[in-house]
């Protein structure tokens, strides 16, 4: 068989050809697919190989932690219970301190009782002794007694001899009045020891069943009485002193008690009364609050007397043959004809710590039925204004809780600073917040309400109740249905209330609510007494009469006591009308004015107070120096506003630097309302102010502008404390703190925005 060699060779063409194929396309790309494979395979190994050595040194690394936490966490046990135990030893040493100090107030608690229960019991039995010698007295008397009592009369005239002359010089007839007639003879030996004193006076007897046995002699205008009652009267002034020495004027003081023995041995020491001639006047006429007093040519002006109905009075005005009396009580229970006794001392009001937290009346009289008042001493309403060696400049602030008044109108300590406006206007709402927020500070505060409705001044005490600022307060109210004398002299005894703080070296806010219805309770009593009349129909007088209370108020030197009184007086105008006669007085007495605008009332801009009207001529010296810088342009901020706003409303085109005056006036005015009875601390009216002026309310409404200010005043804590202490301290703030307020109101804000639109918005 032949070989094809052609078709051999075509075979080997084609195999290797097929090889070259298979090695070009398939075992190449195998192979290199092999080795990668492999040299991932090894990478990979030497990976995890680097990661098993990581995995363990994290494991040793980890034993290692682990055993050290134990060892940290066995150390931080036995801290903790080594604090623990100083913390339960403190604890049970403040408690036994607590039960120690609880049991000795509860023993001096109980000393106090036991003397109180002493003192009452001296008292009640001194009591019970006179009503049972007054009792005695009376009913054992009979003619025998009216007889003696006769005869010892006029053997105790001889002394006053000199004195019965004088009183009776113009009198030519003596009146002698007995309970029961007395004999014949004895009116006989009467008349004639008389005229041996005073010849050609002719003697009377009168019987009158309603007297007290015993005799009264009146000649001319004086008299002099010895009857059961006067004796008794003079055992009560005994009784009285020697048991103040035992508490009974004070319960707040609890002085060492005598014995009985030694009380009652002192009693029967003291020799008995004697009858003294005293000085009676007549009531001529009698009016609405007003009395003319006839007899009593010896009285001195502000002189106390006493009116047989048991009304008392002042003396006003003083004329040869009569006297103006100013009555302390309802002029319907006097009477033409009525006696009239004269006390020798002038009007005083009680004064002391026991008055704090007490509702009086102008007199000093309780009227909150708590029981009298307990007082260190009394005092004379009228009193003479400090001299100028004896004040102080005014430098120290007076925070009102208010953003408009401490930015813009500030108000020093001592410094008479009023407040005006028209009714409705929130006159006493500032008042009454600037007396809530010295619970932030040692100032007492004194309200005085005259002429007030007596709803209106039950709510004032309500709220000072209900913020506990009661406790460090006096009310003094006279209402509109007391009687006008009370009204006028009752801020007089508010002032001198005060002036016993401030001699103390206590700082004193006195309100004066408000001196219109004074000045017109003045006018009242003065045409009453046919005072001529001046402007407006007031007296001549009524700018002293205020000037000389107000010049009572300031800031007094260390040597006058190192105290201040800070006064507020609130008057009341009509429409507006500034230029009223009591208002321009007050505004030229006092130091500065607070004006309250209706209308800022009508566009609810709370409180109302017009910047462009209102001034402090000396609390910007006292103002705190942070307000200073943060709020000085404020007065400028608002007026520039005001004047723009005006011009805005004719239409005019405003260019952006307009607009951005107007939106930022807008913001400002917006912050700076306030709700009533919520005096802000100064670190939240700073945050506040600053935030306004800062530009970072602008563009806001009202609504969130309110919004803002709340989540301001909640964001305050620790962050602003040392804000808050350079405040305290009166000392100018920090660039830092300054950024410190601003990122506060810019968290503030940005969380008010969140609440606005969502946190997706």
């Amino acid at each position: 068989m032949a070989i094809d060699w052609i078709t051999v060779l075509a075979q080997i063409g084609n195999f290797l050809v097929l090889v070259w194929l298979l090695k070009r396309f398939l075992y190449k790309p195998i192979l290199n697919g092999i080795d990668a494979r492999e040299t991932e395979i090894a990478t990979r190994m030497g990976e995890a190989e680097v990661a098993r050595k990581k995995a363990a040194a994290a494991e040793a690394a980890f034993v290692q932690q682990k055993q050290a936490l134990l060892v940290d966490n066995s150390e931080q046990a036995e801290r903790i219970r080594e604090q623990a135990e100083k913390e339960k030893d403190a604890l049970l040493a403040a408690t036994r301190e607590s039960l120690e100090r609880e049991k000795q107030e509860w023993q001096a608690h109980l000393e106090a009782e036991r003397d109180r229960f002493i003192s009452e019991l001296h008292c009640a039995s001194a009591e019970t002794l006179y009503q049972l010698v007054r009792r005695a007295l009376h009913d054992l008397a009979d003619e025998d007694l009216e007889e003696r009592i006769g005869l010892h009369v006029i053997s105790k005239l001889k002394p006053l001899a000199h004195e019965l002359v004088s009183a009776g010089a113009n009198a030519e007839q003596a009146v002698a009045t007995t309970h029961k007639s007395l004999s014949n003879s004895t009116q006989e030996t009467i008349r004639d020891a008389l005229a041996g004193m005073a010849p050609g006076l002719d003697l009377k007897f009168s019987v009158d069943p309603r007297q007290a046995p015993g005799m009264i002699l009146r000649i001319g205008s004086v008299q002099m009485a010895w009857t059961v009652d006067s004796y008794t009267d003079e055992l009560t002034g005994m009784l009285s002193e020697r048991l103040a020495r035992a508490g009974c004027r004070t319960m707040a003081e609890r002085p060492a008690l005598s014995p009985a023995e030694d009380f009652l041995d002192a009693l029967l020491d003291v020799p008995a009364p004697s009858p003294a001639l005293t000085e009676v006047g007549t009531v001529a006429e009698v009016g609405d609050g007003i009395a003319v007093v006839a007899g009593l040519a010896r009285a001195l002006a502000d002189e106390l007397l006493v009116f047989a109905s048991g009304v008392r009075g002042v003396v006003l005005d003083l004329e040869p043959d009569r006297l103006g009396v100013i009555l302390l009580g309802p002029s319907d229970r006097i009477t033409a004809g009525e006696d009239v006794w004269r006390t020798h001392k002038v009007f005083s009001v009680p004064v002391g710590n026991g008055l704090l937290g007490r509702i009086l009346d102008a007199t000093g009289g309780p009227r909150d039925g708590n029981g009298s008042v307990a007082s260190t001493a009394e005092r004379p309403v009228e009193a003479s204004a400090p001299g100028i060696l004896s004040r102080a400049p005014v430098n120290r602030p007076l925070a009102t809780g208010i953003k408009v008044i401490d930015g813009a109108v500030p108000i020093g300590l001592g410094q008479r600073e009023l407040i005006i406006g028209d009714r409705q206007t929130g006159k006493t709402s500032i008042a009454i917040d600037t007396i809530l927020n010295q619970a932030r500070s040692d100032v007492v505060s004194i309200y005085c309400a005259i002429g007030q409705r007596g709803d209106a001044v039950a709510r004032v005490i309500e709220t000072l109740r209900k913020s506990g600022q009661l406790a460090n307060t006096v009310v003094v109210a006279a209402g509109d249905e007391d009687a006008p004398g009370l009204a006028y002299v009752a801020p007089y005894a508010a002032m001198t209330m005060a002036e016993y703080f401030a001699d103390q070296g206590h700082d004193v806010l006195v309100v004066f609510d408000d001196l219109t219805h004074h000045a017109r309770s003045y006018r009242e009593l003065s045409l009453l007494l046919r005072r001529p009349p001046g402007r407006e129909a007031f007296p001549g007088d009524i700018f002293y009469v205020h000037a000389r209370l107000l010049e009572r108020a300031g800031q007094f030197t260390p040597e006058a006591g190192g105290g201040s009184i800070t006064a507020l007086p609130v008057v009341e105008t009509q429409a507006e009308n500034l230029s009223a006669y009591i208002p321009t007085n007050l505004i030229s007495i006092t130091d500065g004015q607070i004006y309250l605008s209706p209308r800022l009332v009508r566009k609810n801009q709370f409180p109302a107070v017009d910047i462009g009207l209102s001034v402090s001529r000396v609390g910007g010296k006292a103002q705190h120096r942070a307000f200073r810088e943060v709020a000085g342009n404020l007065r400028v901020t608002l007026s520039q506003f005001e004047e723009l706003e005006d011009f805005a409303r004719f239409g005019t085109r405003l260019d952006d630097n307009t607009r951005a005056r107007l939106t930022r006036g807008a913001a400002v005015r917006t912050a700076l309302r306030q709700p009533e009875r919520d005096p802000m601390p100064a670190v939240e009216q700073l945050l506040v102010l600053m935030a306004a002026l800062e530009g970072l309310l602008d563009g806001l409404s009202e609504n969130e502008v309110a919004e803002t200010m709340i989540r301001m005043r909640n964001s305050v804590g620790d962050s602003l404390k040392d804000v808050d202490e350079r405040i305290r301290q009166n000392r100018s703030l920090e660039e830092a703190e300054k950024q410190s307020l601003l990122r506060v109101a810019r968290t503030a804000l940005a969380l008010s925005g969140e609440d606005r639109h969502g946190p997706d918005a």
